[in-house]
């Protein structure tokens, strides 16, 4: 079953990935659920949405964070079910070439991220900073999206 999951969750991420820029209807499709606007600033619409079930893959909370005035970028946030637990190993198996960015120590409560730099966003993949064993968190990241790939 955890080989399974893992499988099932690598082809969620590469499914998004290929979906093309970062868009709420896209999103909601992609991952089964409805959005609802609950902030944002000059800069950012933030959406959010609750647990949902995506491709196999359990979701405790989603949010999307869309930059104003520019389509398709933005980031999203997927904090995952930790059963069955996704390994950091299980993610260096996919990605290897990535860099590993550690809590600054101004909460416990803070993740370690392992970043995979990719042409169209950057994923990072975070594990409490308690029990660094399991994936609570992934991270699309994709703010920095050169002007020819939106």
């Amino acid at each position: 079953m955890r080989n399974n999951h893992i499988t099932l969750l690598f082809r969620l991420l590469d499914r998004i990935l290929v979906s093309g820029p970062l868009r709420k209807t896209s999103v909601e499709v992609l991952l089964g659920i409805s959005l609802q606007r609950f902030d944002g600033n000059r800069f950012y619409d933030f959406y959010q949405g609750g647990r949902t079930e995506a491709r196999g893959v359990i979701i405790q909370r989603v949010e999307l964070r869309l930059r104003k005035g520019a389509p398709g970028v933005g980031l999203l946030l997927l904090n995952v079910e930790e059963s069955p637990c996704v390994t950091p190993a299980d993610i260096e198996s996919q990605y290897t070439d990535m860099s590993i960015d550690t809590p600054r120590g101004d909460s416990p409560n803070e993740l370690v991220y392992y970043t995979a730099h990719l042409p169209s966003a950057r994923l990072s993949f975070g594990f409490a900073q308690s029990d660094p064993s399991c994936l609570v968190r992934l991270v699309i990241d994709a703010t920095e999206v050169p002007d020819a790939e939106r």
